[in-house]
């Protein structure tokens, strides 16, 4: 899922209406929809299955356990009835109406000195400025009570913190079984793939952005995260190292705990090179004095 959206959701927003007359929040907002709507198209059908792998040599990689887990599930749901054992057959007559997995969605857009972030699910995005962590983006929970109003308006119920019992997190893409209403618009659905809009204006001091999601989060604040990189980008640290140092920071040393450190980690930090840097003594580029904590 998270690939399918990685491949396709960047060239919708570019041929965008709203982006070709210069609205990139709505452009945003549109490509987020548009992900969902291709979706359900029949066409994407043999793409997602391709996706999550389907020959008996890939049962130990990524691809193969993603297989595993859709099929899991749509047995579970009743979606397979074939009477087979085997995980690796796939039935060819499910009825398609698009995928039952979902992918949480942030993505930042520069344009000019303007910074817009859209955000869907609880991957987060959040600005360094001058050392100080500044989020970028709100992390969508059943239990939030805006959120919480849509799920139950549209149908649906929260316990214990998740969608209907079941779903952990509010807005994604796909996860279509929770955006069955036919009376409803896309962004009062039970779970809906309407991205949440923050702008900002980048300004002298901003350094960098770290776009991750909640594997990492659920480790380390916003400010604990920001100093990490901090740290290193000013020991000339190189950012794929950096990313590599904050995964292993973040991970679990064995799964026998609560569970924290043990959720799927990725993580992005983009350098803004132009507002990042001043002149230092030596005459070498140095990030600025860091700010205070209010």
């Amino acid at each position: 899922m998270a690939i399918y959206v990685s491949r396709y959701l960047h060239e919708v927003f570019k041929e965008s209406e709203a982006y070709k007359r210069g609205d990139v929040s709505q452009g945003l907002v549109d490509a987020f929809l548009a992900m969902d709507t291709n979706m359900i198209d029949v066409s994407a059908r043999d793409e997602l299955t391709a996706l999550a792998g389907k020959g008996d040599d890939d049962a130990g990689d990524v691809a193969g356990k993603m297989r595993q887990a859709i099929i899991a599930r749509a047995r579970l749901s009743g979606d397979v009835d074939d009477g087979r054992d085997s995980e690796h057959d796939i039935p060819g007559s499910i009825p398609w109406d698009g995928p039952q997995a979902g992918s949480t969605c942030v993505v930042a857009v520069i344009r000019d000195n303007t910074l817009t972030v859209a955000n869907a699910g609880d991957s987060r995005a959040v600005l360094c400025r001058r050392g100080e962590a500044i989020p970028l983006s709100r992390d969508h929970k059943p239990q939030d009570e805006d959120e919480r109003a849509r799920i139950q308006n549209a149908g649906g119920f929260v316990q214990e913190g998740r969608v209907n019992g079941s779903l952990a997190l509010s807005r994604a893409i796909g996860d279509l079984e929770y955006k069955q209403s036919k009376n409803l618009p896309a962004h009062e659905q039970i779970v809906t793939a309407h991205p949440e809009i923050t702008v900002n204006e980048i300004k002298d001091g901003d350094e960098f952005l770290v776009i991750a999601c909640d594997g990492i989060w659920d480790v380390l604040t916003n400010q604990q995260t920001v100093d990490f990189v901090r740290a290193r980008l000013d020991a000339d640290v190189p950012l794929s190292g950096i990313c590599e140092q904050l995964a292993d920071e973040c991970m679990a040393p064995d799964t026998k705990g609560t569970g924290i450190g043990c959720d799927n980690m990725s993580v992005v930090i983009v350098l803004l090179k132009e507002t990042a840097f001043v002149a230092g003594a030596d005459g070498k580029r140095t990030l600025r004095e860091k700010t205070e904590s209010r």
